[in-house]
């Protein structure tokens, strides 16, 4: 760095002269050619003396390429300090993976048949007992409330205890829906334990296979814990009585799925289009 130096105490003078221009304001940019021959004057006086012994005061060529040297070991130094980009890092290692499993469409479109992404899962239904009337209710995770419809509130007895005070629009299946109203308090019977429920009153699309929704009030209430692999549903009513409960999905359905799957493969690996 610099001119060079003869001697240990030439040595320790460019490392003074460094670490002041470092702490200096602007990192050093900020200082004109007179202070930064003053830092040197100071901080290394025997590099000082022979870097204007031909001439030029403060701004001497050797005092100016000594900055220039000093700046370009300070740039150095703080690219090394520097922390990588690992948010960069890791997007192109994403996209390098992304593109062993997914590098277009048919590609990702075959994987996802092989894998059966794309296979729709049925329904999965809980069959419960309103004044002795069997109402099969889907079991909805993703509703807020239960809901009835208006026919099984009919034909469970319930139809003067709906308050038409308590409508409101819901979105669901088959889009959205005005309500008609809510059951406040309701006893029924789940897996053979009696429970209390609640349930607001609905218009469902005539195409659906159920006749009610168990939604999340009651599924938190009851303590839930639903077991997929095995197709059951456990709760525990208001005395702590437990029930467990096998859903109910038609199998025929399953069965199709898998039929319109394989063809599906088939037909994708073949390159060929489906009959």
């Amino acid at each position: 760095m610099g001119a060079a130096a003869s001697t240990q105490a030439e040595h320790d003078e460019l490392r003074a002269v460094f670490e002041r221009f470092k702490t200096s304001p602007g990192n050093g940019d900020d200082l004109d050619a007179a202070a930064f021959a003053q830092l040197v004057r100071e901080a290394a006086p025997t590099v000082h003396s022979k870097m204007t012994a031909a001439g030029g005061g403060d701004a001497s060529p050797a005092l100016a390429a000594f900055r220039t040297q000093l700046v370009g070991a300070r740039n150095k130094l703080a690219a090394q300090a520097a922390p990588r980009d690992d948010a960069a890092v890791k997007a192109r290692a994403a996209a390098i993976r992304q593109h062993d499993w997914a590098a277009d469409v048919p590609t990702n479109l075959q994987k996802g048949l092989i894998a059966g992404m794309l296979r729709s899962q049925a329904l999965r239904l809980v069959p419960l007992e309103i004044n002795s009337v069997r109402v099969l209710a889907l079991l909805d995770t993703g509703a807020e409330r239960s809901a009835l419809g208006v026919e099984a509130t009919d034909r469970c007895g319930l139809g003067e205890l709906v308050d038409d005070s308590f409508t409101r629009r819901v979105g669901g299946f088959g889009g959205a829906t005005d309500g008609c109203g809510r059951v406040h308090y309701c006893e029924m019977i789940v897996g053979g334990v009696p429970f209390r429920a609640a349930f607001d009153v609905l218009r469902f699309p005539a195409n659906v296979e159920f006749e009610a929704i168990i939604g999340l009030d009651f599924l938190v209430r009851g303590r839930a814990s639903i077991a997929i692999a095995e197709g059951t549903l456990t709760l525990h009513n208001h005395d702590g009585t437990p029930a467990s409960v096998e859903l109910l999905f038609p199998r025929e359905n399953d069965a199709l799925e898998a039929g319109r799957e394989a063809a599906a493969v088939a037909s994708v690996k073949g390159g060929g289009g489906a009959s």
